[in-house]
């Protein structure tokens, strides 16, 4: 179980970099996809239940189109 979380947590990740990597163009928030560990640091912290604040400092900047990439990693997380 252990393994499919993290191989789920890659994809996400890998995913979440190539939607918002260099988002920010000056204040780079606490949560983001910039980097690889911080990808998966913001994928594990959004699937324990804490999605709000990496989907709010996205928004701004995106537009409302990233809640989707946001809850589908909501769902799968508490899914899982």
């Amino acid at each position: 179980m252990t393994v499919l979380l993290l191989l789920i947590m890659y994809i996400y990740a890998i995913v979440g970099m190539q939607l918002f990597s260099g988002i920010y163009a000056d204040d780079v928030p606490r949560y983001h996809f910039d980097y690889f560990y911080p990808a998966m640091l913001t994928n594990f912290i959004m699937m324990t239940g804490a999605w709000y604040d990496p989907m709010n400092d996205a928004m701004p900047v995106t537009g409302s189109w990233c809640s989707y990439f946001f809850v589908a990693v909501v769902v799968v997380g508490m899914y899982m």
